[in-house]
């Protein structure tokens, strides 16, 4: 029986205007504790035992099972090379694009050679602590970051992938699985069937939990505006900040519609409209993996095929990156301009690429985002030929850390929605009207 079409309406508008009244009361609240010294460690805990606890523990079944049904129902059709193919072309090309975006508006813009020297003393004898990856170099170099999203492709044991929570060994256990089972026939059917039921059950689940999603997005955006405040919107790191938001929404809302709708993926904004609770979900919870329930939730229910979504959301999750290619650009550039070091178009290329590649790289590492940027940062050196005079130094990234919750929360949900729009044009080579 499917659910009742009332209740439904009743969650969908729930959903929506109670989120994004909760963003509105989140910010307010947020500002108000700042302004008067107080803490909002109550709402941390608040959404992160109401929202991102929830959907973390929803997530490994989630891909082990919608993975190996995907790929079950792709093996049998023999679409599943030419799905995965299409899939990283799309990916690796809009990051790219993201990328030079990014780079295009920061050289244009150039919010790091405008600063007042004083203010540019200030930021960089004080920067904020660095991430523990990156003050105990142990981020390595981007060959470390890539043979270690090889070996997490192929992992030991695939238990210890799930009690850790990596997805991309588990994603490639899931397809062998689905395989195996297509190609046994009709012993395997029975366990498809059973996997398939499973399925159904986390979709009902993830339902519930959204019930939830406006008082987790009241929690969490009040927690992130108490910690650092409006007031980080002024001055030299508020232009920086604009610049990023402004490529991250210009590359959400225009970007990607465009390249969705010329490939033929029907209205974008239509289409973001009906995914919208996915994106309200990865902008509270700067998190692709605790949204990746949401984002396929919201897939299956927007036009994109079960087949699809069961590949492309899960793989973009992890490996799928738009957001974060462009923030790392511009953030590279600009602190390149704050120490007064000229990039020429060969420097700026280093970057788009660098940049492009340590987004998928960031699988391959800890705390992501911030930490592969020092990866664009190493090889940025290596194109000046690291003379430590035109060097940037890597505690630069110190001084952009205060600023960063707020930028990442926006990029997630760029990422996610990357991740959605790929499912939509890519339904048409794995569409569900052939299941027998």
């Amino acid at each position: 029986m499917g659910a009742d079409p009332t209740s439904t309406r009743t969650k969908d508008r729930w959903v929506t205007f109670g989120s994004l009244v909760a963003m509105v009361l989140g910010a307010a609240l947020g500002e108000w504790i700042h302004r008067n010294g107080g803490t909002a460690n109550g709402f941390a805990l608040i959404g992160e035992m109401l929202l991102v606890r929830p959907l973390l523990l929803l997530v490994v079944p989630l891909i082990l099972f919608s993975v190996i049904g995907g790929a079950a129902s792709l093996g049998a059709t023999g679409r599943l090379g030419l799905l995965g193919g299409a899939t990283l072309a799309f990916f690796l090309s809009t990051m790219g694009i993201a990328a030079a975006l990014g780079a295009l508006l920061v050289t244009w813009i150039a919010p790091g050679s405008s600063i007042d020297p004083a203010v540019a003393a200030a930021l960089k004898a004080a920067p904020d602590a660095l991430p523990a990856a990156v003050a105990s170099g142990e981020v390595g170099t981007l060959n470390d970051a890539w043979r270690s999203i090889l070996y997490q492709l192929v992992p030991k044991n695939v238990f210890g992938e799930m009690v850790a929570a990596r997805p991309l060994g588990l994603i490639t256990f899931s397809i062998l699985l689905g395989l195996g089972l297509s190609a046994a026939g009709a012993t395997g059917r029975t366990a498809i069937d059973v996997i398939e039921g499973v399925n159904q059950a986390l979709m009902r689940a993830i339902g519930w939990v959204l019930w939830v999603l406006p008082i987790g997005v009241l929690a969490l955006v009040t927690s992130t505006v108490a910690k650092t405040g409006f007031e980080s919107l002024s001055g030299s790191l508020g232009t920086y900040m604009l610049v990023v938001l402004g490529g991250l929404l210009l590359h959400a809302f225009v970007v990607l519609p465009a390249i969705m709708l010329a490939l033929g993926g029907g209205n974008p904004y239509a289409f973001l409209w009906r995914v919208r609770r996915a994106m309200l979900t990865a902008f509270s919870t700067s998190s692709s993996s605790a949204t990746l329930p949401v984002t396929m939730e919201a897939c299956e229910s927007s036009g994109c095929s079960r087949r699809a979504t069961r590949f492309v959301c899960p793989l973009g999750s992890t490996l799928n990156m738009d957001g974060t290619a462009l923030y790392e650009a511009v953030a590279v550039v600009f602190l390149c301009q704050l120490f007064g070091i000229a990039l020429g178009g060969t420097e700026l290329a280093v970057v788009v690429v660098t940049a492009t590649l340590a987004a998928v790289g960031a699988a391959g590492i800890p705390s992501a985002g911030l930490v592969t940027m020092v990866l664009v940062v190493q090889a940025v050196n290596a194109s000046l030929g690291n003379d430590p005079a035109r060097s940037l130094p890597v505690e630069a990234i110190g001084i952009i850390i205060g600023v960063d919750r707020i930028l990442d929360m926006v990029r997630t949900m760029v990422n996610v929605q990357g991740d959605m729009i790929g499912a939509r044009l890519l339904t048409p080579l794995a569409p569900d009207d052939d299941e027998g």
